[in-house]
């Protein structure tokens, strides 16, 4: 036992100290101060700034803001302090729910809360993470500047009928436009960019980091990520190179189109392809027009239209929508050219409502059949394109000609379009933009306005009944009691010098979840000094996390007369498990004839019963 604990202390240094490394433990903070924001910082008005909590009970209740759910799953406990989401499994307390939800490291959450509640750190410390965290984005964007100049070096140095550049030019792209945009080329070959970054002294598992390169499954070979592309540099605002996206010369090959993996430099729900080139005439312009895939950026952008951005192979986010307020103005418009096919329409029907939450003025284009902005610019030209956005429609009059376009005007599809908007218009947040719509759609249909409204009322308090009964259900789930191994868990992290007593009397052996016995065993290694089991959760696994903070959820109030009754409970528990595993053997020993060990295990199973006979009789005396 002292072998494994001792192996066990390694292991959490070990992981410390990696913690350390990546900007991830409050080394370098004083865990007074840790405790000093932990304590200043209310989770439950912390989360209520992003996600909308309901009281349900004793905790709070929303929609998780770490994985798509309709029914709520998130689950927030003031008194402990701590969130859980029983649907996709994170859970911490109001530093790792900051750390997650901005993408920060644990030094950067602590600062950005004793900011926001006045709480002064040690100048040394901070300075010395922020430099550590400026060393580790610097290297990053220093090995992804030097692959973008082997690209760039690849591409020029082709000849005017190499396929890459035939394929540039037969779309009709110019030298201007292919320039701008830095565009580069990767050979058809397995280590080309390897080779190059070596010869430059890289650090591969750097570039690993960067998204450059790949690592064989039985990590023995380095090869390319990107291999005979041609490759669209992803700039952030400032112009410098943070991410690749690459399109196959060969159609043979696949995938057609390849990103970059994100990475600490690169993230696709905030990052908008051109920005760097866009945001000063989005700024001169008060507008921005908002196209879905980089040739269709390339094509707005070589017929006159610089004030243009593309999403990067991912829907529109709410994040995305807060860069262009910024740079829009409270004025501002932007402008959803999508593909007219139906992935396309869905697009935009699912942006109208993140551009609403955002408050940006929103106007949706809508092409005609078969076309996307490059085709249509390269086929129509610019005026034409610009003849097009002067019918560019407001969400409203989006919706409802998409509707009607579907469906017809007869009786029965007027019913059905009315239908199909409601639950749209029964969420929309602004009353003016729903009144305008109920309007425009009694006007399109000729039906009553208070026939629409009343239905709009119908579907609200209907959609409320639902979800309350969703979220009733989900707590009656949720008040299920935990399986006696998470109990004994949920007691642990409640009591952390309990766990020395399940692994001193080997208790801990017959627990059967390797989770669950993964974090009382590292819990009676360091009980001695965990001071607060929601920091020391930081050192587990996303696996051993999810079923800690399910345990800590546990509304069971761990006081010494329950504490007692689980110990004693479990431990009849182990006993019989381990005469079931006694049994099993007694039985095998028969079949092998083997007397000795036969005479063995029926000495144990008599010793045991009597251990088992005398702890009845301790348990009926205490209670």
């Amino acid at each position: 036992m002292k072998c494994f604990l001792g192996t066990t202390r390694l292991v959490l240094l070990w992981r410390a100290i990696s913690h350390v490394e990546e900007g991830l433990l409050a080394g370098l903070i004083p865990e007074d101060k840790v405790a000093e924001v932990k304590q200043a910082a209310d989770i439950v008005q912390v989360i209520s700034e992003t996600v909308a909590l309901k009281k349900a009970g004793r905790n709070y209740q929303g929609l998780c803001p770490f994985h798509v759910e309709k029914t709520p799953s998130f689950s927030v406990n003031s008194e402990k302090q701590i969130y859980h989401c029983f649907g996709c499994g994170v859970g911490g307390n109001v530093i790792s729910f900051i750390m997650r939800q901005q993408n920060i490291s644990f030094p950067e959450a602590i600062q950005l809360l004793a900011g926001r509640y006045g709480i002064s750190l040690p100048e040394k410390e901070s300075n010395e993470v922020a430099r550590r965290k400026k060393n580790e984005r610097e290297q990053l964007l220093a090995v992804t500047q030097l692959a973008q100049t082997f690209f760039r070096s690849q591409y020029e140095a082709l000849s005017a009928d190499a396929p890459a550049k035939k394929y540039i030019a037969d779309r009709g792209f110019t030298d201007e436009v292919v320039s701008a945009f830095e565009i580069g080329y990767v050979p058809d070959e397995w280590d080309a960019l390897a080779s190059f970054l070596l010869k430059h002294q890289v650090n591969i598992k750097l570039a690993q980091k960067a998204g450059l390169l790949s690592i064989s499954q039985k990590g023995d070979r380095v090869y390319d990520r990107f291999r005979n592309r041609i490759l669209f540099p992803v700039f952030d605002e400032q112009g410098k190179p943070i991410a690749f996206g690459g399109r196959v010369v060969s159609e043979k090959d696949a995938p057609k189109y390849l990103n970059s993996p994100e990475t600490p430099i690169f993230y696709k729900g905030k990052t908008l392809f051109g920005l760097h080139l866009a945001k000063v005439a989005v700024r001169e312009k008060n507008e921005v027009f908002i196209v879905e895939g980089n040739f269709d950026l390339l094509a707005m952008y070589q017929h006159g239209f610089i004030n243009t951005v593309a999403t990067m192979g991912t829907a529109l986010t709410e994040t995305h929508v807060d860069i262009l307020r910024r740079i829009l103005g409270e004025n501002g418009t932007a402008i959803i050219v999508f593909d007219s096919d139906k992935a396309g329409i869905a697009a935009a029907h699912r942006s109208i409502e993140i551009f609403e939450r955002g408050l940006v003025q929103l106007r949706i284009v809508v092409l005609p059949e078969n076309s996307d902005p490059d085709s249509f610019l390269f086929r129509e030209g610019s005026i034409a394109f610009k003849e097009v956005v002067q019918t560019a429609q407001n969400p409203v009059h989006f919706l409802i000609t998409q509707a009607i376009s579907q469906h017809g005007r007869s009786l029965e599809a007027k019913a059905r379009i009315v239908s199909d908007l409601l639950p749209v218009l029964s969420r929309l947040q602004d009353v003016i933009l729903r009144g305008l719509c109920v309007k425009m759609l009694s006007e399109e249909l000729a039906i009553d306005e208070l026939v629409i409204l009343e239905r709009i009322r119908a579907e609200k308090k209907e959609f409320s009944r639902v979800s309350r009964m969703r979220i009733s259900q989900t707590e009656k789930s949720k008040s299920i009691p935990l399986p006696l191994e998470e109990q004994v868990l949920s007691m642990v992290l409640k009591h952390p010098k309990k766990a020395n007593e399940f692994v001193s009397k080997k208790l801990v052996e017959s627990i059967s979840n390797d989770f669950v016995r993964s974090v009382i065993l590292k819990i009676a290694a360091e009980s001695s000094t965990i001071t607060d089991i929601t920091l020391f959760t930081d050192m587990l696994s996303e696996e051993e996390k999810t079923i800690s903070f399910r345990a800590l959820m546990d509304s069971t109030i761990w006081d010494e007369a329950q504490t007692q009754k689980l110990e004693a409970h479990f431990e009849t528990y182990a006993r019989r498990k381990y005469l079931e595993t006694l049994n099993q053997k007694i039985k095998t020993a028969e079949q092998q004839q083997d007397t000795e060990a036969l005479k063995e295990y029926l000495l144990e199973k008599q010793s045991l019963a009597k251990k088992m006979r005398d702890h009845r009789v301790s348990i009926l005396q205490r209670f």
